[in-house]
């Protein structure tokens, strides 16, 4: 048994230098050593919530998978794509120890070496964390020039979820009243809202009268059919053409994605989106209702600036609009790149915490447009799972690749940062002990596992293999009672628990038992 207390990781964004206007760009270059905060192969039992009460980090894109939640929780199977490895992450806090010296904004680096369930060997997972040192309750948001564009058309007479019987509409006025709430008079609204036709319900003004504006929200009734795309045009130009350089300009889109006039195809809408991030104005999309199209949710993570939630029931638009809204519409860098180099003999076997990669034939390369703040530290994790062709000598250190990443402060400043990825002396070549560098690596492991367990057993009742989806979920559910034991269940009250994940698991066998062939895959 052996303690290795040692790790080296290195501040993202403290290494950059400012020569008058210029930006002089600084590499680290620092030896990250999975190493262990406890003997290898033990558990931190009894381990308590490692929340500083900092301010955290997301990726922007899919920040939730509460449409799938929402379907299963109903009796439904949820569709596949509602199931994403970066949504569901972004509904935990995760938060991997920072390094020794942060700066305000920092990345940093924990690993595992274990066999990932359902996996006969072992492999290495390089969870990437960025963290900041800023205080919660300190934080402010920025002054905010936002134009809110509200579908009002026929469709929005439907259920709002699986879980919410309300009309879609009155889901949505909930939404809107809690935002209205959050503005003051430094900041600029607009309400736009459309079916086949588009109303300017209220244009860009300073939020000096409330009430007014709360009036204008009640005043909206749904019929008629859907012209999504000249909406976001009119809601883009309200917010292009008034307020101050410097706030926050944004449109948010309250609708259940499904365009029947006018450009209709997600390519479309995400021109005009795209041309609009480029001159610096952000998109949020708030989903709503069983049919929500989550296409364009999912696309959203490759357009700078965008961000996509689901307003699954009343405790969901609480929580957005309550906990997280100060964060949403705050930007905290851009142009993520995350490349990792392999040397011969390593394997990437996959990425994820991002919608897509960029493999290589020594390597991959991962692109994020925008990190947004959040409530939740952890909450931007991307995971390197790496394999070897063939068991490496673990008696010594193993180098099992180099990482460099890079990305852009709001005010343009420039921040690197190159590591070279060591898994430690002593391992098992069979991975039994597992091997986990601190408990928040412990704690990703665990929720990655989740994950995916969760959308390979959606993938196998859809596709009619009902029966193997429930031995998988009953296998991993035994599993992810032993692996939990020890861990906090949640290490920040705005994040979901690991209750929370092993209910919804239970749940999906439950249905999966009751309905083995997935006959009531869109509706319960």
């Amino acid at each position: 048994m052996r303690t290795s207390l040692v790790r080296c990781t290195a501040p993202l964004f403290g290494c950059a230098s400012r020569a008058g206007h210029g930006v002089v760009m600084s590499a680290l270059a620092c030896a990250v050593t999975l190493a262990a905060l406890f003997p290898v192969g033990c558990a931190p039992m009894g381990s308590v919530p490692l929340d500083t009460g900092s301010v955290g980090v997301t990726a922007g894109g899919t920040e939730d998978i509460a449409q799938a939640r929402s379907r299963s929780n109903a009796g439904g199977i949820p569709s596949p794509e509602s199931v994403t490895v970066e949504g569901f992450l972004s509904e935990h806090d995760i938060p991997i120890p920072p390094p020794a010296s942060p700066a305000e904004i920092y990345a940093s680096v924990a690993g595992a070496w274990r066999p990932p369930f359902n996996e006969p060997a072992p492999m290495v997972d390089i969870f990437v964390g960025l963290g900041t040192t800023i205080d919660l309750d300190a934080y402010r948001r920025p002054s905010l020039n936002l134009a809110v564009v509200v579908d009002r058309s026929g469709s929005m007479e439907d259920p709002a979820s699986a879980s919410d019987y309300r009309l879609k509409m009155d889901a949505v006025k909930q939404a809107l009243h809690s935002l209205v709430d959050r503005l003051t008079a430094d900041d600029r609204l607009a309400l736009v809202s459309f079916n086949e036709r588009v109303r300017v319900d209220l244009a860009s003004a300073a939020v000096t009268d409330p009430a007014k504006v709360h009036e204008r929200i009640d005043a909206l009734k749904p019929q008629g059919n859907t012209n999504l795309h000249e909406a976001l045009r009119v809601g883009f130009e309200q917010v292009a053409a008034a307020g101050e350089s410097t706030q926050a300009r944004r449109v948010i889109v309250f609708t259940d994605a499904l365009p029947t006039v006018g450009p209709t195809t997600s390519a479309e809408i995400l021109d005009i989106v795209q041309a609009n991030a480029d001159r610096g104005i952000g998109f949020t999309l708030m989903g709503v209702g069983q049919q929500y199209g989550t296409d364009l949710a999912q696309d959203i993570s490759n357009v700078r600036l965008g961000n996509a939630f689901f307003l699954s029931d009343a405790d969901r638009i609480a929580q957005i609009f309550n906990d997280e809204f100060d964060f949403l519409v705050a930007p905290a860098a851009y142009d993520l790149t995350l490349e990792i180099s392999i040397p011969e003999g390593v394997g990437i076997r996959d990425v994820y915490g991002v919608p897509d990669y960029v493999p290589g034939s020594r390597g991959a390369r991962v692109t994020v447009p925008t990190l947004f703040f959040s409530r939740r530290e952890g909450g931007a994790i991307i995971v390197v799972r790496l394999t070897f062709a063939q068991t490496p000598d673990l008696s010594q250190d193993v180098v099992v690749g180099q990482l460099s990443m890079h990305y852009t402060l709001p005010d343009g400043t420039a921040r690197q940062l190159g590591t070279e990825l060591v898994l430690p002396a002593g391992q098992s070549p069979t991975g039994d002990p597992t091997y986990y560098s601190d408990p928040a690596a412990r704690r990703a492991a665990l929720l990655l596992d989740t994950a995916l367990v969760l959308r390979e057993a959606v993938d196998a009742a859809v596709e009619g293999r009902g029966s193997a989806a429930v031995e998988m979920l009953r296998g991993f559910l035994a599993d992810f009672d032993k692996r939990s034991l020890g861990l906090s269940d949640r290490t920040d009250p705005s994040s979901r628990g690991l209750s929370d994940e092993r209910d919804l698991l239970e749940t999906l066998l439950g249905t999966l038992t009751r309905y083995p062939y997935g006959y009531i895959y869109y509706y319960p």
